[in-house]
């Protein structure tokens, strides 16, 4: 009989920060959207065995409040530098000072 071994995970926050363009399809041909950047990242973190939350479009206030809410480790952004910014004091204000928070820049 084997030891039943726990192995720990990461859970992330995955979210696309920062208004909603409302991009025409007619002006902008190209497929790689914000969005497209922020589901890739979740596929990613999923393929390397990170417990994935993903939030879609988000502010950063409501974001910080997800990752309270599912008590994860990293909050992975596609985002500006100012509202990834944001969303570290609005993690800070709520003395979650040991979250990680992951920008990828919006292409």
């Amino acid at each position: 009989m084997g030891d039943d071994l726990e192995v720990p995970f990461s859970r992330v926050v995955v979210a696309l920060l920062g208004p909603d363009p409302d991009p025409d399809p007619d002006r902008d041909p190209d497929p790689d959207t914000a969005a497209d950047v922020a589901l890739r990242s979740a596929r990613t973190a999923s393929a390397e065995g990170h417990e994935v939350v993903y939030l879609g479009r988000s502010d950063p206030q409501a974001t910080a409040w997800a990752v309270r809410a599912e008590d994860a480790a990293t909050a992975l952004v596609v985002a500006d530098d100012a509202s990834a910014q944001q969303l570290r004091d609005a993690l800070d204000a709520m003395g979650l000072h040991e979250v990680q928070v992951s920008r990828v820049a919006p292409q």
